[in-house]
């Protein structure tokens, strides 16, 4: 490989990589204001496995990457576990909504 064949594998790598990442939080993004909702409508927040369900995720956890980023991002946070569920809790500027 060549020093430009090189930087054009790099370039490329690399618009993949951020197409991901927005292609991630647009998700993220869509997580999130499903839970919203399902609190309007419920009363209540849904479970981890309720969010995959409503994704397509074959698996239960399937969801907690998207999760995990709207913690890290400060949107919600989780309680503490009552019958194996940790229970979501959504955060707006204020605090809990």
């Amino acid at each position: 490989m060549t020093k430009k064949d090189t930087k054009q594998t790099r370039e490329a790598i690399d618009k993949a990589r951020a197409t991901k990442r927005a292609g991630f939080a647009k998700v993220t993004e869509r997580v999130y204001t499903f839970i919203v909702n399902f609190q309007r409508v419920h009363g209540r927040t849904p479970t981890q496995t309720e969010v995959s369900i409503a994704f397509g995720y074959v698996w239960g956890n399937g969801a907690r990457t998207h999760l995990r980023a709207l913690v890290q991002q400060g949107r919600i946070s989780f309680g503490p576990k009552v019958h194996k569920v940790r229970p979501i809790i959504v955060m707006d500027k204020d605090g809990i909504v």
